[in-house]
Order: structure tokens, then sequence, then C-alpha cells
């Protein structure tokens, strides 16, 4: 691992230590785990799993919120908590749990830190949101599938910071250059260490990966790519970035509908949908869109 602006730095020290499996890394929540371990197990069983996610009320609630959002469209009534978990199924589920128990992971008593940790936070649900409605114009994607992807997919970036919070004089803008140069390697490490599956781990190992070229279908790791691409719009950050149409990724989503023309022009018309997803997932609205020059579109 090369780093030229932290050679001999101790931040870099952490990452380094961090990729390589030698520093102790965060576990999930225990209720996350038993849940887990219970839905990998063919006889699971209602009369286990639904008083496991009761109790965590938290959970249960954000089930039930996700449940009602545009992710199902789910219209009329609210579902019970069992009739979440009958019509979800296995795989989803124990995909949504995992999305959930990632937003408290990382947390710390330094306001700085923990600025910095909802910041990136913040932009992890957004770029979900765009991915999941993005996905929703695509065929062969499923939703909570897309949702815990483009979740994860800057994951290593919250262990660096919170690993990196006892440093004095680390900047702001050096902390950004660490995230950005080592949030994928520390990322991999946090997706095997939580036995994630490979196709979840690509994403983590594509993040920003703009030139990546999938062999056949996109998969994930391209869907997230370009997700990350609209969100950087989104926030008028994608100048120095390569045109939305020159992305292979871009090249090869399976459009259920002729595709945009530019960034804008697909934000443009899905920023509603787009924005009911993000408060249903606790996340701050992408803001009012910002036009960027016609030459770097």
């Amino acid at each position: 691992m090369q780093d030229p602006l932290f050679n001999g730095h101790p931040a870099l020290q952490i990452c380094r230590r961090i990729s390589s499996g030698e520093a102790k890394l965060p576990e999930l929540p225990e209720v996350s785990l038993k849940i887990r371990r219970l839905l990998n197990q063919p006889d699971w069983s209602m009369r286990e799993l639904q008083p496991l996610i009761e109790s965590d009320p938290a959970l249960a609630s954000y089930l039930l919120k996700i449940s009602e959002s545009p992710l199902y469209g789910n219209r009329g009534r609210a579902p019970s908590l069992k009739q979440i978990i009958t019509q979800t199924g296995e795989r989803a589920l124990n995909q949504l749990v995992t999305a959930f128990a990632l937003r408290h992971l990382f947390i710390s008593t330094n306001p700085h830190i923990q600025q910095a940790l909802k910041r990136r936070w913040q932009h992890a649900i957004q770029r979900a949101a765009i991915a999941c409605v993005l996905g929703q114009q695509c065929y062969g994607f499923i939703n909570d599938e897309l949702l815990l992807a483009a979740l994860l997919e800057d994951i290593g970036s919250l262990l660096i910071i919170r690993e990196t919070a006892h440093i004095p004089n680390l900047g702001a803008a050096e902390l950004e250059s660490l995230c950005n140069n080592h949030s994928a390697e520390v990322g991999v490490m946090l997706t095997i260490h939580w036995e994630m599956p490979e196709s979840l781990r690509n994403v983590v190992r594509q993040r920003q990966h703009w030139s990546y070229d999938p062999e056949g279908a996109i998969g994930l790791p391209g869907l997230v790519i370009v997700a990350s691409r609209l969100l950087a719009s989104a926030h008028g950050e994608a100048f120095a970035l390569p045109n939305l149409h020159l992305l292979p990724a871009f090249q090869k989503l399976p459009w259920r509908s002729p595709q945009p023309k530019r960034a804008e022009d697909w934000l443009e018309q899905h920023l509603e949908q787009v924005n009911a997803l993000l408060s249903s997932l606790q996340g701050p609205a992408l803001p009012p869109l910002l036009h960027e020059r016609e030459s770097v579109l």
C-alpha cells in the first residue's frame, strides 16, 4: 500500500494493519448475528425469529418503515411484522437486517469525528437510494441486495475515520485523502470478516473504479459505480469525473426504457422517487440539482 502523502504516518499504519488483518475489526451486533444464523437454518421458525426481531424495537421499526417505502411500493394498511417476515424471504430479510446494523456500528464521542462519520453515512444512504431507484429502471436487480451493496461500498471510510480519531493534527483534507485512497481495501477486509458473499465484496473492491468494465452483465459493482457518479452530480462534485456516458458500467446498464442523455436528466426525472425512499431510510434529501458545466457532462 503506497501513499506518498502519508508515508510513515500513523494513520497509514492503521490502514495497513486493518488491510493485513492484524487489527481488531468491529463485530456486527449480536441480534443481527443471531438472526443471520437462524435464517441460515433450513428449518427456522417464525416462533423463534419474530421474538428475536422484536427484542430490538429500532430494528422492528426499521423493517416496518422499509416495507412501506417505495422500495416495495406497498400501499394501504401497513403490514404486520409477521407479514413482513413471511413476504420478504430469508435472503432479503438477512440483507435488510445487516443494512440496519451498519447504521449504528461506527460512532464516536468526539463531535468532529462523529460529524465526519455522519456525513459519510448520509452519502452512503443517498447512494443506496439512487442505486435502488436506478435498479428499478433496469432488468435483473433485487432491491434488498442493491440497498446493502450501496451501503457497504464506502464502509471502509467509516472504520478509517473512527480508528484515526486519536491522531493529532490530522486535518479534514488529509482524512478525506486517506479515505479516498484506502476505503476499498479496508472495506474488503470488513466484508471478509463479516462473511459477506463475494458479490458484495466486489462492490467494495471496485469502489469508484470509474473505468471498471464488467465482463458480460453489469452486476452489482457496475450499478453502484453509476449510482456513485450520479450522487457526485447531485452534490455538484462531478467536475473532475468522467462523463456519465463514458463509464463502461453505464454503457452496460440493461435499461427498461431509453437511457438518459446526461446525469442531470436522470436525476431530475427521478429526484422525487429518490427523496421519497430517502425519507423511509431516514436519510437527508438530495438538494435541488446543481447543474454542472456542459463541458464536463
